[in-house]
């Protein structure tokens, strides 16, 4: 999101999921592993 580190401190991935903000990562692996099998 930002570089900045004070905006990093504040927007953690734990805070951003709580938001419903979706991971990218998180839909990225469910998409080419969708069995969970990496």
């Amino acid at each position: 999101m930002s570089t900045h580190s004070i905006v990093q401190a504040a927007l953690t991935n734990e805070w951003l999921k709580q938001q419903g903000v979706v991971s990218l990562h998180e839909s990225w692996i469910a998409y080419h592993y969708p069995d969970g099998a990496e």
